[in-house]
């Protein structure tokens, strides 16, 4: 009787170790903590080896990134203050502007080298999430820099233009007045038509199939998509631009010269600035009609237009 229930026991015993074990085993698989652990997400330094390397590297670009931001907001109040209680504003305004562009320039470099440094270097980020980042993130923030250099280029044309206006006859003053505009030109140019020849010569990552109705990122199939005749794309996109940049400088210049003219009171000097004006007009109109036969006949097919 006694070997009977001593061999229960011993069974119940090894029932229960075995439901335990396994109990336990499930909780082990099922366990979010222990699946959040191995993921390798924590930036610490407990971790050893190359992982723990890494984690050490990224902490300290991390501390020193946020230190900078601390000095930017620093030196951002000095010379806020600096503006304010100074006696010669004009040149405190000069140092003013040069500390919040290269402010901004600063955290603006060290932020876009911090993200793209762990996107680079984390194992755990698949070829499909960095063609993610780079067209949620990356190309956002190209085209918010692009469309910000095109105004700034605009509105530097415009106000040298109007410093030309107001030379009253000096020749330094109109000689920097149409420097500027050219300087100004040149890179409204070159921040549009930079992609563009980028993609025309060396082609544009595809990385969008269609699959049952659905746009799939995968960047297993990535596309590299070149074609030459994107030339044409170009020079269609130039003419676009400089037609509508030559527009601008005709309406401008007719407003001008009208107010020259009517504004004039006799004076032979304004009289004969208005009529140069009309000459420059006349000019510009000319160009608007050649570019227009131009992409008429030659670039755009009929229709498009």
């Amino acid at each position: 009787m006694a070997g009977a229930v001593d061999n229960t026991i011993r069974s119940n015993n090894v029932n229960i170790g075995g439901s335990i074990g396994s109990e336990s085993s499930n909780l082990g698989q099922n366990d979010p903590l222990e699946e959040f652990g191995d993921s390798g997400q924590f930036i610490g330094v407990s971790s050893g080896g190359e992982s723990g390397i890494y984690n050490t590297m990224i902490r300290i670009a991390r501390d020193i990134k946020n230190l900078f931001y601390a000095i930017a907001t620093v030196l951002f109040l000095i010379i806020s203050l600096r503006l304010i209680f100074s006696s010669n504003t004009e040149e405190e305004i000069g140092n003013f502007k040069k500390g919040i562009i290269w402010i901004t320039i600063g955290l603006i470099v060290m932020q876009i080298a911090y993200s793209f440094a762990i996107v680079t270097f984390d194992q755990g980020v698949s070829a499909s999430l960095g063609v993610s980042i780079i067209q949620n993130i990356a190309y956002p923030l190209i085209n918010l820099i692009k469309t910000l250099a095109s105004v700034f280029f605009i509105a530097m044309a415009i106000f040298a233009f109007f410093r030309l206006v107001t030379a009253n006859g000096n020749e330094e003053a109109i000689k920097s007045g149409k420097m500027t505009i050219v300087y100004a030109i040149f890179g409204f140019i070159i921040v549009k038509l930079a992609d563009e020849i980028v993609q025309a010569f060396y082609g544009r990552i595809d990385c969008n199939n269609t699959s049952g109705g659905f746009i799939n990122t995968q960047a297993n199939n990535c596309i590299n998509r070149s074609d030459i005749s994107e030339g044409i794309y170009i020079i269609t996109n130039i003419l676009n631009w400089l037609n509508g940049f030559v527009a601008i400088v005709v309406l401008i210049m007719i407003i001008y010269a009208g107010l020259q003219i009517m504004l004039s009171g006799g004076d032979e000097e304004k009289i004969k600035k208005g009529k140069q004006s009309i000459i420059y007009i006349a000019i510009g109109i000319a160009i608007l009609i050649v570019n227009y036969l131009v992409l008429t006949f030659f670039l755009v097919p009929q229709g498009t237009i």
